[in-house]
């Protein structure tokens, strides 16, 4: 799963973590049912380490792009390449085909899962992968 501008590790209603915090939340721990399940979020502080076990089955992988703190939403646009190197690198140390399927919810995250759906060869169930101003 990708969720570039809200992790689930996020507490609802603090920031700008909500609604899409609660659904990828859920989400995950439907699909952790079925097998591993990875969340790519963009890491906003220093102090997270790289690698957090939310639950059984679900682990959140925070990726290094751009500023850790102080980014605006209409600033993340300007970080989904590196967003994108991060994922696929995380990726680049499994077997081929480790990742079977791609899900992201919103549009900045769908840009990744689109390029990394192409690239791994595998399902998406992207639910937009149009660039959206």
């Amino acid at each position: 799963m990708l969720s570039v501008h809200t992790s689930p590790l996020d507490q609802p209603g603090t920031g700008d973590a909500g609604g899409m915090n609660v659904y990828i939340v859920e989400l995950a721990r439907q699909l952790a049912d079925r097998g591993v399940v990875d969340i790519f979020t963009r890491a906003t502080s220093g102090l997270l380490p790289s690698v957090v076990e939310m639950a059984p089955g679900i682990v959140v992988r925070h990726v290094f792009a751009g500023p850790l703190e102080g980014l605006t939403k209409a600033e993340l646009p300007a970080q989904l390449c590196t967003f994108a190197r991060g994922v696929l690198r995380a990726e680049a140390a499994y077997e081929p085909g480790y990742y079977d399927l791609i899900h992201s919810h919103y549009w900045l995250s769908g840009q990744v899962g689109a390029l990394a759906r192409d690239r791994w060869g595998c399902r998406s169930c992207t639910r937009c992968t149009r660039w959206r101003r």
